[in-house]
Order: structure tokens, then C-alpha cells, then sequence
């Protein structure tokens, strides 16, 4: 239910606005839709009436057309994101907003505060991901960028995964910190030997991994040396994006093993 100036707002016609902002034991005949009110101080050239939600909202909250005669959507952002939602994984904006009630605002994983990250980025809303199984369709939770796409890159190599963790790739137990910085040549050694030895593919997602050197003899490479934050040995040798996520893993694994498992087993809570 929209509130603006006072006046309660009916859904319109649209099926997808009334799963939206439709809301249960309220009776529509005692409602009414709210007429253009007008403020002080305010430039009407740029504003605009949204076609789903019927709010009045600066230009600057509907996405650019060029095909439009003045030059944006005839819907607002927000009503194209909860559209969004509703159609890809079949979530109200009522049952949204409870998910978001029952975990206390929170990332379900990392249990960070949404309104703690959404102040580090552009969007309040679509840093917040919809968490879902891929097999079965069922919401699971919401989460944050950083622990969705590590749950996805777990569940695409959980076996990978397991196997590194629990065998060291590396030749010799070496410390990590004993080998000084990334320039030194026993470093450098013994990069290339774990490299060899790994068929030049990371660990996990096997991905090619390769240097590149320019005119002035810097090089560039997509990979790094992995190491236990526990035990301080080296393990081997993966891709920048295996070894920024297996490190988020390590943090949360537990967490990030039990939300996969919901929506298969009896964690999974219905909204």
C-alpha cells in the first residue's frame, strides 16, 4: 500500500502491480487514489508521474529513453526492479519486505547491515541480492554481492574446492611470509614450479593461467599465490577471482554450506 500526501494510492489494472503492492485484509472500496498536489519550490519540468505506481518522482528516478518524448521511461526505477523481482523469481514486494524483516536487515551469510554497504555503493536497493536454487526455483534468503557470487562459485566447484583445501598442491611445506614479496626470485621459483605442476590452470575452475610481458619488461598475470591463513604454507597457485572468493569462503564457509542447503532440506523457511 502507497501513501502519498496523506491519501491512500489503489493499484492500478496492471496483474504485476497488483502482486506488488497489493496487501491482504484491506478493503479496496475504502480507498482512494491520490490526485496531483502541489508543492513549493518545485520545477514541474522535471518531474514526471510514474504509469504503475501513480507516484510524482524527479526524472532522475526513471532510466533514460530515447524513443520517449522527454527522453525517460513512463516507469519508475523502483517499479521496474520490484517488476523485476516478481518475474524472475516469483517474490512480492510484501514477502520481499518480510525476508528482509527476518534477517534483521542483515546479509544472511556475512550478517553485515544493507544499510551499511548500500552508503559504499550507487543503488540502497539492488545491492541486495535474492538468493536462489538454481534446481529447484526456491528463495532461499537475501545476501549481499560478495557472499551470493562466492555461493555460486562454491556450488559450481564444491568438489574443486574440498579437494584443495584438504591436499597442499605445493612441492615443498613452505611459509608464506619466509618468502618475502612478490618480486623476489625464490618467490617467482617457486610460482612457476606450482604452475608446472597444475598444467598452467588454476586449481579450482581451471582456468589458463598465463603472463604477459610489454616493451619495458613489466609483466601482467592473472593468477597469485595461495596460502593458508591458519597454518601460514603455501597450497598453490589460482586465478585472482578463485582466490579473493576462497578467502570470503574461508571466513563464512559454514554459513554459506547451510544456506545451499536450504530449499532441499527443512533450514528453508516459507514467506
Amino acid at each position: 500500500m502507497r501513501i502519498v500526501n496523506g491519501e491512500k494510492i489503489n493499484p492500478l489494472s496492471d496483474p504485476i502491480t497488483k502482486l506488488i503492492y497489493i496487501e491482504e485484509n484491506v478493503d479496496w472500496n475504502e480507498t482512494k487514489r491520490c490526485n496531483m498536489y502541489i508543492e513549493e519550490n518545485v520545477d514541474w519540468n522535471e518531474m514526471k508521474r510514474c504509469n504503475l505506481c501513480g507516484n510524482i518522482k524527479p526524472k532522475s528516478e526513471f532510466n533514460k529513453c530515447s524513443n520517449s518524448p522527454d527522453g525517460t521511461l513512463h516507469r519508475c526505477k523502483e517499479c521496474l526492479y520490484w517488476r523485476y523481482i516478481y518475474r524472475t523469481y516469483k517474490l512480492t514486494k510484501t514477502q520481499y519486505q518480510k525476508m528482509l524483516k527476518y534477517q534483521k536487515n542483515k546479509c544472511f551469510i556475512c550478517k553485515k547491515d544493507f544499510n551499511d554497504i548500500s552508503n559504499m555503493t550507487k543503488s540502497k536497493i539492488r545491492h541486495i541480492c535474492v538468493d536462489h536454487d538454481k534446481d529447484t526455483g526456491i528463495v532461499r534468503s537475501l545476501l549481499c554481492r560478495n557472499c551470493n557470487s562466492t555461493e555460486g562459485w562454491f556450488r559450481l566447484n564444491s568438489d574443486k574446492i574440498n579437494f584443495y583445501l584438504e591436499n597442499n598442491l605445493s612441492i615443498e611445506k613452505i611459509q608464506y611470509k619466509n618468502l618475502g614479496s612478490s618480486s623476489t626470485k625464490r618467490y617467482k621459483k617457486l610460482t612457476e614450479e606450482i604452475v608446472k605442476k597444475q598444467l598452467n590452470k588454476c586449481a579450482i575452475c581451471d582456468q589458463k593461467l598465463y603472463t604477459i610481458y610489454d616493451k619495458r619488461g613489466f609483466y601482467k598475470q592473472n593468477y597469485h599465490l595461495d596460502h593458508s591463513h591458519t597454518s601460514g604454507l603455501v597450497r598453490g597457485v589460482l586465478c585472482f577471482q578463485c582466490n579473493v572468493r576462497l578467502g570470503w569462503f574461508e571466513l563464512y564457509k559454514n554459513r554459506i554450506r547451510l544456506n545451499v542447503n536450504r530449499g532441499r532440506t527443512k533450514y528453508h523457511i516459507d514467506f
